[in-house]
């Protein structure tokens, strides 16, 4: 198991972050391409977790149903994307306003 693996608590620490740190500096939750959705969506989970607005959490972008790396994911739903296509998606998520 690494750091990138599914149930290593990386969504919790996101919740957590997101919760914690707008005392100290801006911050928000964004994920613009997320994979494992069908069991696992972090960007509901997170919004579950945190305590914050719903404005600090980005839910827009890319959801592929399967488990694994972006590409591969995109590749198996037969829903390719590039980078620019990330950086837009990334642009319109709601930035920090506090």
């Amino acid at each position: 198991m690494t750091g990138t693996d599914t149930g290593v608590v990386k969504t919790v620490v996101s919740s957590v972050v997101v919760t914690a740190l707008p005392r100290l500096c801006e911050v928000s939750h964004r994920k613009p391409v997320q994979t494992g959705i069908e069991a696992n969506d972090d960007t509901t989970e997170v919004r579950r977790l945190a305590v914050c607005q719903n404005r600090e959490i980005g839910s827009d972008g890319i959801r592929l149903p399967r488990p694994l790396s972006p590409h591969r994911a995109a590749r198996l739903a037969k829903r390719l994307f590039a980078i620019p296509q990330v950086i837009e998606i990334w642009e319109r998520l709601p930035a920090p306003h506090f």
